[in-house]
């Protein structure tokens, strides 16, 4: 993962690890972030990632994550 930048996914985890709690589907429960996340980085012409999914969630068919810049995600978690 290049600096500054995570996933909706990694971001909780390291941040807000009890939401987690909170989520019956922690994937899909996100998405929203990550659709916000999408249109925000598009709309300020700032880049997306695409890393490789961690083990668990390639064994559930997807294969890789967009990952926005960590100030991105703050602002979002933040709304």
């Amino acid at each position: 993962m290049p600096a500054g930048y995570d996933t909706v996914l990694g971001y909780f985890s390291k941040t807000l690890p009890s939401a987690f709690d909170m989520m019956s589907e922690p994937v899909a429960d996100t998405q929203r972030d990550g659709f916000w996340c999408t249109h925000q980085a598009a709309r300020r012409g700032i880049p997306i990632i695409k890393v490789v999914a961690p083990t668990a969630l390639a064994d559930t068919g997807i294969t890789e994550l967009n990952a926005y810049p960590v100030t991105l995600l703050a602002e979002r978690i933040a709304a």
